[in-house]
């Protein structure tokens, strides 16, 4: 049964319905082709492999490293205020010049360490390079939830989960070619003059790959336009959604979840430390992560259409406790550290569709875009006060630090997984998941 959305009359939701349906083939091409495209390019700019990778190039502590990492968190908090900035009429072009502007940061700041890095000092270089990072934060931030809602709105209820999985497939598959691109980048040059190439071509490739966001066909915004239907305003929409307990318990177990992947980007900085791997090995981390959504893809396609997204929770928060658990067991190998990283990166993207899809679910009348916004922000303060404090550990005991980091990740990850076994109802059903599937 089709939800209904941001009070739209029976009528009205039945005749965006055969729009929706109408402009399916379209908008899944659209939305794959901007994820086949960004994935090559990527790699070469991946936030959670090549940001702090290239800040430990530079020299900087790892404490630091995750302060830098932190303030993509820290700038979530825009996130309430996307769907009023960006959303909307015409919100289909302002998510694309968020994006054409997140891009063509990345090949500013390439071009100019590659003309003008001998005319400043590494210092100089490191408070660019971070101010780089806040307009990255700033533009994915208003862009990544009205994005998000654009897509489900856009996608009728019972196909949202095959979209995600075909978009999370292109993301891993052509990623992987991406890694390929990167790793070869990485080896022409020595460290940093081969980052610099490998930002501007990767950069150059994503700031193309936008355009295929103009060719979504917004016929949501379109239906709500015509209709003068508006939501909520975000405070107003906020309190809508912390009323409901389902919504609530669900938040807590997932800011749990979120809290753990915040200690994963340590992850990097024991290969690169504990266990020595170069500079062109370390770029694998970059590698695998495209693996993640290939395995959150497969696990979409065959579960969530079925079986609801808080299925995808539980595996997400299985899969993101094994990727701390690998490096406990095994504390010397590569592959250990690699195959943990590529589960994290399933996380990331399992928790992504998991917040959006589960949460609209739960509460249908509150936007997409507001939930994602909500969840992120109330998700900051634990994450602010546990990502410093693991790479803290790190800098302090070095490998038992790290120990102790992976530890802390996987004991999050099992109340999560407990969490949304237990007390998490799916929308869908009513029912615990383990009860719908007795029942098929």
């Amino acid at each position: 049964m089709q939800q209904t959305n941001h009070s739209l009359s029976n009528e009205q939701q039945s005749n965006l319905d055969v729009l929706l349906n109408q402009s399916l083939k379209r908008n899944n091409l659209a939305a794959v082709s901007w994820e086949i495209i960004w994935s090559i390019g990527s790699p070469s700019c991946l936030i959670a492999a090549m940001v702090p990778l290239y800040l430990f190039t530079l020299g900087v502590t790892k404490t630091t490293v995750q302060f830098v990492m932190l303030l993509f968190a820290i700038m979530t908090f825009l996130q309430i205020l996307g769907p009023r900035i960006i959303g909307g009429t015409g919100r289909k072009f302002k998510t694309y010049l968020m994006y054409a502007i997140f891009t063509f940061s990345w090949m500013f700041y390439s071009l100019a360490a590659l003309v003008a890095w001998n005319f400043f000092s590494r210092n100089v270089w490191i408070f660019l390079f971070v101010f780089h990072c806040l307009i990255l934060a700033i533009t994915d931030n208003l862009g990544f939830p009205v994005y998000n809602e654009m897509i489900l709105e856009n996608t009728p209820l019972k196909k949202r989960g095959n979209l995600a999985s075909m978009r999370s497939i292109a993301v891993g598959s052509f990623g992987l070619i991406g890694m390929l691109l990167t790793r070869w980048l990485m080896k022409q040059k020595p460290s940093p003059v081969n980052y610099h190439y490998a930002f501007l071509i990767g950069g150059t490739i994503m700031f193309l790959s936008c355009l295929a966001v103009l060719g979504i066909k917004d016929n949501a915004q379109t239906v709500y336009d015509s209709h003068k239907i508006k939501p909520p305003a975000p405070v107003k929409a906020a309190k809508i959604l912390l009323k409901n307990f389902n919504f609530r318990v669900f938040l807590f177990f997932y800011i749990l979840s979120i809290s753990a992947q915040s200690l994963a980007p340590l992850i990097i900085g024991y290969g690169k430390e504990i266990l020595e791997m170069n500079p062109a090995d370390a770029v694998l981390f970059s590698g695998v992560y495209f693996i993640g959504p290939i395995i959150a893809g497969v696990c979409m396609k065959s579960l969530a259409d079925r079986y609801g997204f808080r299925l995808i929770g539980i595996v997400s928060a299985f899969l993101l406790g094994t990727t701390f658990i690998l490096p406990l067991l095994s504390p010397h190998s590569r592959l250990a550290l690699l195959a943990g990283y590529a589960l994290y990166a399933a996380t990331v993207t399992m928790n992504a569709h998991v917040l959006a899809n589960l949460g609209f679910e739960m509460v249908s009348e509150i936007k997409p875009s507001v939930i994602i916004a909500v969840g992120s922000i109330i998700a900051l303060p634990p994450v602010f006060l546990l990502s410093p404090f693991g790479g803290w550990l790190a800098d302090r005991y070095a490998a038992a630090g790290y120990q102790a980091v992976f530890a802390m990740g996987a004991t999050l990850c099992f109340c999560t997984l407990l969490g949304f076994l237990t007390l998490i109802r799916e929308p869908r059903t009513g029912h615990e998941i383990y009860i719908r599937i007795r029942e098929m």
